[in-house]
């Protein structure tokens, strides 16, 4: 899709927006309510599982949902049903992202798997996961330090990577900055889980809301002295409050394709850089008409501890985020509540 480039001033302040694809909300993805013209119901479906009627127009006002996960050499074949990055994965697949309209297969929200690959060859992985009998055909997109650092420099990329140095999160906002198809895309950690019936129906939540970002909101929670604060030379600011600086937790977030095309430019062509969890928030926040809905769903939405068994013998709650989830066992609880509650 042709667009304009982003104007970003010395001072990043300043910067000037002068592109918006983003879907009119007349085009968006429909979740009940009114019935817009032209659009395929699939309420006759035979994977509802109860739901409401799910009415999709056209690819452009569909999302985009990538799960960025690591594949280890621990990850093979044999064990992929301990590892929690492959349920993860298994859960997005196997979502109703897909549903049979006469003899059209109509996609829901287009599913991608972005890995950062150590050892393991994760397309004959997925293709045991599902046996040949996927009802669309997975996305599997290789992301690398080496390729991310090139695209944003090398010191702005080990600053917005964070502690662990992953490039997936970067490919991720790289893949929809670039996508001629989709507007806005949602990334989901490999260890988060919802107590949903499905991720559909936590996305469909959203799927009316035009926003540039939606994501947990730790502005607050985490004040003046969030650790990261120290490396973000995009936070520093003669008032030195929180009035110009924005923290959002990221294990799951959707963001637009204008947000995501401006953090990548802001990184990559000035000093100016952050950790992500710091800089997509800070950089929305000075955009004008940039809008970011807070995820309300997320009260076991943690950095530390891991979620135990023993976290969950207090009780489960139904649709909502659990984060993080380290083990299989903790994840198959979780998911066994979900299909039963």
């Amino acid at each position: 899709m042709p667009h304009q480039a982003l104007l970003i001033a010395p001072v990043i302040t300043t910067m000037v927006l002068m592109v918006c694809d983003l879907a009119s909300s007349s085009q968006q993805t429909v979740i009940g309510g009114s019935t817009p013209s032209k659009l395929i119901d699939l309420s006759q479906r035979s994977n509802t599982n109860g739901r409401n009627p799910i009415l999709v127009r056209d690819r452009q006002s569909i999302d985009a949902v990538a799960i960025a996960v690591h594949i280890g050499k621990g990850e093979t074949i044999r064990n992929r049903h301990n590892s929690v990055q492959m349920l993860a994965i298994d859960r997005l697949f196997n979502a109703s992202h897909c549903a049979q309209h006469g003899s059209k297969k109509v996609e829901l929200f287009h599913p991608l798997v972005i890995y950062e690959d150590h050892g393991i060859a994760l397309d004959k992985v997925v293709d045991v996961v599902f046996g040949g009998n996927k009802k669309c055909e997975p996305n599997l997109v290789k992301a690398s330090r080496k390729v991310e650092r090139q695209h944003m420099g090398s010191g702005s990329y080990d600053v917005f990577s964070g502690i662990y140095g992953a490039s997936v999160k970067s490919r991720a906002l790289r893949w929809i900055a670039e996508s001629t198809h989709y507007n806005r895309m949602w990334i989901l950690e490999g260890d988060i889980v919802w107590t949903g019936s499905a991720w559909d129906e936590f996305f469909n939540e959203y799927a009316d809301d035009s926003a540039d970002l939606i994501a947990i909101n730790t502005t607050l929670k985490n004040g003046l002295d969030w650790p990261h604060f120290a490396s973000c030379t995009l936070c520093d600011d003669k008032e030195g409050t929180l009035a110009a600086r924005k923290t959002a937790f990221l294990p799951v977030f959707r963001i637009s394709k204008r947000l995501a095309r401006a953090v990548l430019e802001g990184l990559g062509s000035s000093t100016l850089t952050g950790h992500h969890e710091v800089y997509i928030s800070t950089i929305c926040a000075r955009i004008k008409g940039c809008r970011w809905r807070v995820i309300e769903s997320s009260q076991h939405c943690r950095f530390r501890p891991e979620i135990t068994l023993k976290n969950l013998r207090q009780g489960i709650i139904k649709s909502r985020l659990y984060h993080p989830v380290k083990s299989s066992d903790v994840f198959s609880q979780l998911l066994q509540f979900a299909s039963s509650a």
